[in-house]
């Protein structure tokens, strides 16, 4: 039993990170368009574009502290380094 609520309470924090994550997005589209509603250099403009600014490196911020970064810490550099070549490769290949 309590492996199943291990399995629930996982997934819930996966959906939960999700919707985080979207809801941040979310809201740097609703900045960038807040900014566009104003004069380019306007205070309202700058004010947008800062919220815009923090909201994001905020995001980035709890990326770094999450589940990749720590990855990235433990993972050893020969693993990385292949990882990166088939990253690079997949990013050099062509997509349709």
């Amino acid at each position: 039993m309590a492996d199943i609520i291990e399995v629930i309470l996982a997934d819930h924090k996966r959906m939960r990170r999700m919707q985080d994550a979207i809801a941040d997005h979310d809201d740097f589209r609703q900045e960038v368009r807040e900014a566009g509603l104003h004069a380019a250099g306007s205070a309202l403009w700058r004010r947008a574009v800062a919220s815009a600014l923090w909201a994001s490196s905020d995001h980035v911020a709890r990326e770094q502290r999450g589940a990749l970064a720590a990855f990235g810490r433990r993972a050893a550099p020969a693993l990385r380094n292949e990882l990166c070549r088939q990253w690079a490769a997949f990013i050099a290949a062509p997509h349709p």
